[in-house]
Parts: structure tokens; sequence; C-alpha cells
């Protein structure tokens, strides 16, 4: 019998198998948080739009979104809202 290699989520623990009662990572945390944001591309595809035309909407303002340094993303909720057919007070 050969002996078995190692696969990368045993070498990522020390080269032991993780069992639920182990602690998780930070890492392994964090990975778990769902986004409350998406890119203009995640929200174009779940549109069934384009990419061109998302970002286009982004420009006129049909498209909420908000700046973080050089991102541009769109809040989940705000995207909700859109489509439930609230509009935002001016």
């Amino acid at each position: 019998m050969s002996p078995q290699r190692p696969s990368r989520h045993d070498s990522e623990h020390g080269g032991r198998a993780m069992t639920d009662q182990e602690p998780r990572t930070h890492h392994e945390i964090v990975g778990t948080v769902e986004r409350r944001t998406l890119t203009v591309e995640e929200a174009a595809r779940s549109l069934g739009i384009g990419r061109s035309a998302a970002y286009a909407a982004a420009r006129n303002g049909e498209l909420p979104t908000v700046s973080i340094g050089r991102r541009l993303l769109v809040p989940r909720d705000a995207l909700d809202r859109m489509l439930a057919g609230d509009r935002p007070a001016a």
C-alpha cells in the first residue's frame, strides 16, 4: 500500500486534518462573511444586463453606487430597494 499524499487542506493545518471541534482560523471566519456590496459587473450579471450598460446606468444615476477609493460598488440593500420600486428621497 502506498502512503497517502497530504492534501492541500492537511498542509494548511500543519499536516493534520481539521475536525469540527478545532477552532477556525481568522481567514476561515472572515471568508464566510456575506459581502454587503456587489461590483458593477456582479450587479450587471444579477440584473441580466451587460457590463457597459451597467456602467452607463451607474454614471447616469439609474444604478445606485458608492465609491470607495478607486472602486465603484453597488450596495445590495440599495439595489434591492431599487428593484422593489422604492425611490431614494431627493
